[in-house]
Parts: C-alpha cells; sequence; structure tokens
C-alpha cells in the first residue's frame, strides 16, 4: 500500500512540474507594453495590452498551427528538416 502510495505522489509531482507555464511580456519597437504569451505544454495564447485574447500557435512537432482570436485555423508552417 506505501509503494502504492508512493508512487501516486511522484505522478502528481510530475504531472504538475510538467504542466508550468511560461509568461512573457512583449513590447513593441518604443519600449510600451504591447502585450502577453503565455506558453502552455504546445501552446502559446497572445494577448494584447488590453488582456484581450488575440490568437494562439500549437506546436505540431514538425510545424506550427496558427489560429485566429475566434479560433479558425489562418496558417500553417512547416519546419525544413535539418540538411545532412
Amino acid at each position: 500500500m506505501l509503494k502504492l502510495t508512493m508512487l501516486a505522489a511522484i505522478v502528481l509531482v510530475a504531472t504538475a512540474a510538467r504542466a508550468e507555464q511560461t509568461t512573457r511580456n512583449l513590447y513593441d519597437a518604443h519600449g510600451n507594453f504591447a502585450g502577453t504569451a503565455r506558453t502552455h505544454g504546445h501552446a502559446t495564447t497572445f494577448t494584447d495590452n488590453h488582456g484581450r485574447f488575440v490568437g494562439s500557435v500549437i506546436d505540431r512537432g514538425n510545424g506550427m498551427a496558427l489560429y485566429n482570436r475566434f479560433g479558425h485555423f489562418t496558417r500553417g508552417v512547416m519546419r525544413q528538416p535539418p540538411k545532412r
């Protein structure tokens, strides 16, 4: 029973560690606050300087998918394979 409890605790700690969120403030060319980018897992969401959602990007491994503020797919970007 103790081993099962320890395993459950390790899984919870590992899940919480992977679920960390990274927040970065964005500034324009004049140094004024322009918005925020929040990354959680493979998704990054963007908000403007008023806190309104403006779009998101999802990392698909071999590229990225971009979505507008309404959740509609707007563009995909493919990564180039490394040159050999």
